[in-house]
C-alpha cells in the first residue's frame, strides 16, 4: 500500500476515481495512436 501511494502522488491530491480515468484516457489516446497511421 505504502509502495503504490509513493507511485501515484496523484491519488493523494486527487480522489481515486479521477486517476482511474485519467489512466482509461492515456489508454485510449495510445489506442487511438496505434490504431491510426502516423500522419505528423
Amino acid at each position: 500500500m505504502e509502495k503504490t501511494m509513493e507511485k501515484n502522488k496523484k491519488a493523494d491530491i486527487n480522489p481515486p476515481v479521477y486517476g482511474f480515468f485519467d489512466q482509461i484516457s492515456q489508454n485510449v489516446v495510445s489506442l487511438l495512436k496505434w490504431l491510426q497511421p502516423k500522419s505528423y
